[in-house]
Protein backbone atom coordinates (compact mmCIF):
# COMPACT_ATOMS: atom_id res chain seq x y z
CA UNK A 1 0.00 0.00 0.00
CA UNK A 2 2.73 2.18 0.88
CA UNK A 3 4.31 1.69 -3.07
CA UNK A 4 0.77 2.95 -4.67
CA UNK A 5 0.87 6.30 -2.22
CA UNK A 6 3.91 7.38 -3.00
CA UNK A 7 4.24 6.11 -6.64
CA UNK A 8 4.44 8.79 -9.41
CA UNK A 9 1.62 9.36 -11.70
CA UNK A 10 1.89 7.95 -14.99
CA UNK A 11 4.28 10.05 -17.14
CA UNK A 12 3.87 10.86 -21.07
CA UNK A 13 6.01 9.31 -23.42
CA UNK A 14 8.17 12.45 -24.06
CA UNK A 15 8.32 12.99 -20.45
CA UNK A 16 11.51 11.42 -18.06
CA UNK A 17 10.50 10.23 -14.64
CA UNK A 18 11.88 13.44 -13.26
CA UNK A 19 10.02 15.91 -15.20
CA UNK A 20 6.91 14.57 -14.12
CA UNK A 21 7.98 15.16 -10.54
CA UNK A 22 8.79 18.11 -11.38
CA UNK A 23 5.36 18.99 -12.81
CA UNK A 24 3.57 17.18 -9.84
CA UNK A 25 5.49 19.66 -7.29
CA UNK A 26 4.33 22.83 -9.76
CA UNK A 27 0.91 21.53 -9.77
CA UNK A 28 0.78 21.03 -5.97
CA UNK A 29 2.73 24.72 -5.31
CA UNK A 30 -0.26 25.89 -7.70
CA UNK A 31 -2.69 24.52 -5.50
CA UNK A 32 -1.33 25.78 -2.27
CA UNK A 33 -1.96 29.13 -3.83
CA UNK A 34 -5.28 28.51 -3.20
CA UNK A 35 -6.34 27.72 0.17
CA UNK A 36 -5.07 30.00 3.41
CA UNK A 37 -1.60 28.99 4.16
CA UNK A 38 -2.17 28.42 7.63
CA UNK A 39 -4.71 25.37 7.31
CA UNK A 40 -4.19 21.96 9.71
CA UNK A 41 -4.92 18.76 8.86
CA UNK A 42 -4.66 15.86 10.99
CA UNK A 43 -3.03 12.16 9.08
CA UNK A 44 -5.16 9.50 11.58
CA UNK A 45 -3.67 5.95 10.67
CA UNK A 46 -2.95 3.06 12.51
CA UNK A 47 0.29 2.81 9.43
CA UNK A 48 2.94 4.70 9.98
CA UNK A 49 4.22 4.67 6.02
CA UNK A 50 0.89 6.29 5.39
CA UNK A 51 1.23 8.79 7.87
CA UNK A 52 4.56 9.75 7.12
CA UNK A 53 4.44 9.63 3.28
CA UNK A 54 0.56 11.33 3.52
CA UNK A 55 2.08 14.38 5.92
CA UNK A 56 5.16 14.77 3.53
CA UNK A 57 3.21 15.57 0.69
CA UNK A 58 0.43 17.68 2.82
CA UNK A 59 3.00 19.79 3.85
CA UNK A 60 5.35 20.03 0.51
CA UNK A 61 1.12 21.77 -0.38
CA UNK A 62 1.59 24.17 2.12
CA UNK A 63 -0.10 22.68 5.36
CA UNK A 64 0.47 21.91 8.69
CA UNK A 65 0.54 18.41 9.43
CA UNK A 66 -0.26 16.85 12.79
CA UNK A 67 -0.16 12.99 12.81
CA UNK A 68 -1.92 10.78 15.08
CA UNK A 69 -1.71 6.32 14.88
CA UNK A 70 -4.92 6.03 16.30
CA UNK A 71 -8.39 6.82 17.31
CA UNK A 72 -7.70 8.19 20.97
CA UNK A 73 -4.17 9.86 20.29
CA UNK A 74 -6.44 11.79 17.34
CA UNK A 75 -8.89 13.07 20.27
CA UNK A 76 -6.08 13.75 22.31
CA UNK A 77 -4.38 15.57 19.88
CA UNK A 78 -7.66 17.46 18.72
CA UNK A 79 -8.05 18.21 22.44
CA UNK A 80 -4.99 19.50 23.14
CA UNK A 81 -4.13 21.12 19.84
CA UNK A 82 -3.39 25.43 20.48
CA UNK A 83 -4.46 25.77 16.67
CA UNK A 84 -7.54 24.90 15.28
CA UNK A 85 -7.63 21.55 13.37
CA UNK A 86 -9.27 22.17 9.76
CA UNK A 87 -9.69 18.95 8.35
CA UNK A 88 -9.00 15.18 9.57
CA UNK A 89 -7.72 12.83 7.43
CA UNK A 90 -9.08 9.83 9.12
CA UNK A 91 -8.65 5.70 8.58
CA UNK A 92 -11.53 4.13 8.67
CA UNK A 93 -10.06 0.30 9.73
CA UNK A 94 -7.99 0.85 12.75
CA UNK A 95 -7.57 -1.37 15.98
CA UNK A 96 -9.10 -0.16 19.53
CA UNK A 97 -10.93 2.91 17.87
CA UNK A 98 -12.23 2.31 14.35
CA UNK A 99 -12.61 5.20 11.88
CA UNK A 100 -16.48 5.37 12.76
CA UNK A 101 -16.09 5.58 16.66
CA UNK A 102 -13.62 8.25 16.21
CA UNK A 103 -15.31 10.40 14.03
CA UNK A 104 -18.59 10.30 16.25
CA UNK A 105 -16.59 11.35 19.27
CA UNK A 106 -14.89 13.95 17.15
CA UNK A 107 -18.57 14.95 16.02
CA UNK A 108 -19.56 15.10 19.73
CA UNK A 109 -17.23 17.86 20.62
CA UNK A 110 -16.95 19.78 17.79
CA UNK A 111 -20.42 20.02 15.32
CA UNK A 112 -18.24 21.84 12.73
CA UNK A 113 -15.11 18.56 12.40
CA UNK A 114 -14.35 18.22 8.62
CA UNK A 115 -13.31 14.70 8.44
CA UNK A 116 -12.03 12.88 5.21
CA UNK A 117 -12.86 9.22 5.75
CA UNK A 118 -10.30 7.29 3.84
CA UNK A 119 -10.77 3.02 3.35
CA UNK A 120 -10.35 1.09 0.59
CA UNK A 121 -12.84 -1.46 1.67
CA UNK A 122 -16.04 0.45 1.98
CA UNK A 123 -19.01 -0.68 -0.02
CA UNK A 124 -21.46 2.24 -1.38
CA UNK A 125 -23.80 1.62 1.30
CA UNK A 126 -21.57 2.30 4.21
CA UNK A 127 -19.97 5.32 2.08
CA UNK A 128 -23.52 7.03 1.75
CA UNK A 129 -24.21 6.14 5.26
CA UNK A 130 -20.89 8.03 6.26
CA UNK A 131 -21.78 11.10 4.24
CA UNK A 132 -24.82 10.83 5.36
CA UNK A 133 -23.36 11.54 9.07
CA UNK A 134 -21.37 14.38 8.41
CA UNK A 135 -18.36 12.84 6.64
CA UNK A 136 -16.97 15.60 4.56
CA UNK A 137 -15.51 13.15 1.75
CA UNK A 138 -14.53 9.83 1.67
CA UNK A 139 -10.70 8.99 0.17
CA UNK A 140 -10.33 5.25 -1.43
CA UNK A 141 -7.08 3.77 -0.58
CA UNK A 142 -4.98 3.14 -2.41
CA UNK A 143 -5.14 7.11 -3.37
CA UNK A 144 -2.36 8.76 -4.74
CA UNK A 145 -0.78 12.27 -3.49
CA UNK A 146 -2.31 14.31 -5.88
CA UNK A 147 -5.81 12.69 -4.82
CA UNK A 148 -5.24 13.43 -0.98
CA UNK A 149 -4.20 17.10 -1.55
CA UNK A 150 -7.02 17.92 -3.62
CA UNK A 151 -9.52 15.85 -1.22
CA UNK A 152 -7.97 18.34 1.35
CA UNK A 153 -8.53 21.43 -0.94
CA UNK A 154 -11.80 21.06 -1.72
CA UNK A 155 -12.77 19.81 1.88
CA UNK A 156 -11.03 23.66 2.65
CA UNK A 157 -12.81 25.12 -0.41
CA UNK A 158 -16.20 23.91 0.57
CA UNK A 159 -15.77 25.10 4.30
CA UNK A 160 -14.71 28.77 3.02
CA UNK A 161 -18.19 28.62 0.95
Amino acid sequence: MLQQIARPLLTTRSETPSQTHKRQNDRIRSERAKVEPSATVMIVDDMEGVRVVAQMFLEEAGYKVLTASGGQECLDLHSRSPDPIDVVVLDYFMPQMDGAQTFAALKARDGNVRVILSSGLLGNLRQSQLLQSGVSAILEKPYMPDQLVESVRSVLLAKAA
